[in-house]
């Protein structure tokens, strides 16, 4: 995890920052941190990780191993953050790989929820979006979204649960 820093010794901090949750911040979320950094750098966006279990936690090994197979090196520094005030409130998107985690977010700060929503929900309006041709999503999850996708399940399309719909993208133990 990279720590955010105070915004005069911080060069991308005039950039929007993305910030990628899940619950302890050992998988998803560092994953789609990396992937994201990776494929856009941080020129136009900064990205972020966080969960909302103890900090200090290193990459989960397995999703590394995962991230690595997709020819991204992984941060050997990652350690595990706590979402707090400022990094919500720092956030331009908040993007959640479980829809529980937009409440626990909003909870934490009421002033996010506009800014809040699972990934699969941001991947499906940014795929509706671009089936209709629409330019409306011009908010920073237009470029983050497309690399964020392959966290969520390697391919470009939306797993969906039996009945047709899901807004989480599962742990990696919880996977078959």
């Amino acid at each position: 995890m990279h720590e955010v820093a105070d915004q005069n010794d911080d060069p991308t901090a005039s950039r929007p920052q993305i910030l990628f949750v899940c619950t302890a911040n050992i998988c998803r979320s560092p994953a789609a941190e990396t992937i994201a950094r990776d494929r856009f750098g941080e020129a136009r966006f900064r990205f972020r990780s966080a969960g909302f279990l103890e900090h200090g936690r290193p990459f989960e090994p397995d999703m590394a191993k995962a991230v690595a197979k997709l020819g991204v090196a992984v941060p050997g520094d990652h350690r595990s953050a706590v979402i707090d005030a400022d990094l919500l409130a720092s956030s331009a998107l908040i993007l959640t790989m479980e829809a529980r985690h937009v409440q626990n977010i909003v909870i934490e700060d009421e002033r996010a929820f506009e800014r809040v929503l699972p990934l699969k929900e941001a991947v499906e309006l940014i795929e509706r979006a671009a089936s209709t041709g629409s330019t409306a999503c011009s908010l920073p999850w237009s470029i983050a979204i497309p690399c964020a996708i392959s966290i969520a399940n390697g391919t470009s399309t939306i797993p969906t649960s039996e009945d047709g719909v899901t807004t989480n993208v599962p742990p990696p133990r919880s996977r078959n």
